[in-house]
């Protein structure tokens, strides 16, 4: 996905972090491996996109204050308890 669309990609850090019982909108909700990547890209959402497909293809999520490039199709995947914490907070 990188290579494709050109995104300068200049560091990968790879983290473990432990399942988060308490945050509503959690990417942890088991103890899982990070990828955080440090990459310099234009405003085109698709290589993003993509890089969140290929999470959720793996049964991963993203981390929600990145980049606002998720499709609201692809934001419902990851953080399915989205929806009742709208509803609570409406």
């Amino acid at each position: 996905i990188i290579p494709r669309h050109g995104v300068d990609l200049p560091n990968v850090t790879v983290r473990t972090v432990a399942e988060d019982r308490d945050t509503v909108l959690r990417y942890a909700d088991r103890d899982v491996v990070a990828l955080v990547m440090l990459f310099n890209q234009p405003r085109d959402a698709a290589a993003t996109r993509e890089l969140i497909d290929a999470a959720r293809a793996v049964g991963g999520r993203y981390y929600l204050p990145y980049r606002p490039h998720a499709t609201p199709e692809q934001f419902a995947a990851a953080y399915p308890q989205a929806r009742a914490w709208f509803d609570r907070k409406r």
